[in-house]
Parts: structure tokens; sequence; C-alpha cells
């Protein structure tokens, strides 16, 4: 006999839902978000310093030329998740605006892909996660550094996600299940 499941969530991967998550990897909490976040006030500071250096001395060939060169940089990682986005989508359309079936166990989760190009099942442990994430939006299940599966809050048809909330936490570890809800 098997288990019921305690929790189930439907959502569907979209363009707009996984340009959300890239934005969360890029500028989450931590040293990388921070380095990120730094690394780009430091890009605009320097490209408007130097504009107004080249102004200021009349060497605008010298000077204005780097400090563009800063902005754009700077506007570049700035808009690099709808660029990596709009990437995989070229590469592999089955990826988006597939349906993801997640069913929620005392143990582990199960999520279900279905789509004209994609199916599979994946069984996923709770101590077998290398992390999980909360935002006031979404969970993000990652499996490894660079793998993860993604839910919507709003998709849940069983259950409510505050108490999804509650059992990763008794499930996990507190420096492996992470809320960026306020």
């Amino acid at each position: 006999m098997t288990d019921s499941a305690i929790f189930e969530a439907k959502t569907k991967y979209t363009k707009e839902f996984y340009i959300k998550f890239q934005r969360f990897n890029m500028f989450r909490g931590g040293v990388s978000g921070k380095v990120m976040i730094v690394s780009l006030a430091v890009l605009f500071i320097a490209g408007v310093l130097c504009i107004a250096a080249g102004i200021y001395t009349n060497d605008y060939g010298a000077a204005i030329f780097p400090g563009v060169f800063f902005i754009l940089l700077g506007i570049f990682y700035l808009f690099l998740p709808q660029y990596t986005t709009y990437i995989m989508f070229r590469k592999n359309r089955g990826l988006f605006d597939s349906g993801v079936n997640y069913s929620f166990f005392d143990d582990h989760f199960t999520v279900t892909t279905i789509s004209d190009l994609l199916n599979g099942v994946n069984n996923v442990k709770y101590e077998g996660l290398y992390k999980a994430c909360e935002t006031k939006d979404n969970f993000y299940f990652y499996i490894t550094r660079v793998q993860s599966f993604l839910l919507n809050k709003d998709g849940f048809t069983l259950g409510r996600p505050e108490d999804l909330s509650a059992l990763l936490e008794r499930a996990l570890p507190p420096k492996k299940f992470i809320k960026y809800v306020k």
C-alpha cells in the first residue's frame, strides 16, 4: 500500500517563472549575491566617474569610452538572467511550458513532468536535497548546485505552502532550508 501525499501542487515552467528563478540565483543572499551586487555597483560607479572625469578634463576619448564600457557591462550583467533564459528557450523548448506535478510525503517528494516532448518521474528524499529555498512566491529545491526544481506557491491543490514550509523545517537541517520570506 502506498502512502497518500500530504501536499500536492502543480506548476508550469514558463519563461517568466524561470527568469525569476535565474534572478533569485544571481542576487540571493550569501557571499555570491553580495559579490554580484557590489560588482554591479562598482561597474556603474566607475562608469559614471570615468564619464565625469572625461567631461571635466575635456579628454573625451580617453575617459568617456571606458565609462560607457563599464556602464554597458553593468547593464549586460543586470540582464544576464533574461539572456540566459532566452538562449535556453531557443535550444530546448521542452523545458518550458511543461506541466510539473509535485507530491510531498513524510520523507520524500515526487516530481512528475508532463509535456509533449518530456515525461519523467523523480523521487527525491529530503535528506538528499542539496538545499531548499523559500521566497515570497516560490519554493526552489536544489538537487545539486546546478539542478533544481521550481514550485510556485499558487499551485497547491492539497495542503498549504505554510505547512510545507513547516515540514521542510522539520525534515531538513537549518543550513539546508533557507527562507527568504519576511
